[in-house]
């Protein structure tokens, strides 16, 4: 059974995205991580709690922001997959249902992760730290902040969009494969209604020759109505 956790749909998306996505990503978690470690190196023989959550702030900060980053590159859609929600192909159906369930769990984790590092900057701010040192820190982390949330509501609309779009391919293939059993059916059924009409007028001929004759005449009258009303699938009982 395939593996379907979002960090697995993640890596097999980047795997067939194109060289400058994957090269986009590779620096983006680059900085990051180096971003992490001039932090680390900041911080290194500090210690007490205003080192500790100006570390992790950051750390969450920007590991957050790289998550977003890859959110937004994986949401570009035709620059990881070729597809886009609107098509109706059921190949290219298949591989972008998969990619849209990823979205929006890593959007939030990038949300909730910017929203830690928000508020441990605050709490550096109360243990100490200068207000202007905090101020401008803490308005990046909310514009990311909203990026995120952003980033959250387009990927589930554009999740619950594909889902509304596959219920109705499924609909339209369940009304056609009705559509095309009752075909079969009629099919079936109409030479049978014909050969026991004839048996039955090759009896009645020898039997009852003016029985026989009323018996062709609604046989025609029935022909005609059948011919008359096409590829209805529904008639009057009588």
């Amino acid at each position: 059974m395939a593996d379907t956790g979002t960090w697995s749909i993640v890596r097999a998306t980047l795997a067939k995205a194109p060289p400058d996505s994957r090269r986009n990503v590779f620096w983006l978690f680059f900085a990051s991580g180096g971003m992490i470690a001039l932090q680390i190196w900041d911080v290194w023989g500090r210690s007490g709690a205003p080192a500790t959550a100006e570390l992790l702030s950051v750390a969450a900060s920007v590991i957050g922001v790289a998550i977003l980053g890859l959110t937004v590159v994986l949401t570009a859609g035709g620059a990881v997959a070729g597809v886009t929600v609107q098509t109706d192909s059921d190949e290219e159906q298949n591989q972008l249902t998969p990619i849209l369930q990823a979205l929006p769990p890593l959007g939030f984790l990038a949300g909730v992760l910017i929203s830690a590092g928000l508020a441990l900057l605050l709490a550096r701010g109360l243990l100490g730290l200068h207000p202007t040192r905090v101020i401008f820190p803490a308005a990046i982390q909310m514009f990311a902040l909203y990026v995120a949330w952003i980033t959250v509501r387009n990927t589930t609309r554009l999740l619950f969009d594909h889902g509304e779009r596959r219920a109705a391919q499924a609909a339209r293939a369940r009304a056609e494969l009705s559509g095309a059993r009752m075909h079969v059916l009629q099919a079936r059924m109409q030479p049978h209604f014909l050969f026991n009409a004839l048996n039955t007028i090759a009896e009645l001929v020898r039997t009852d020759p003016e029985a026989a004759e009323a018996t062709v005449e609604d046989l025609s009258a029935i022909l005609r109505a059948s011919l008359k009303q096409g590829d209805a699938t529904i008639r009057p009982l009588r």
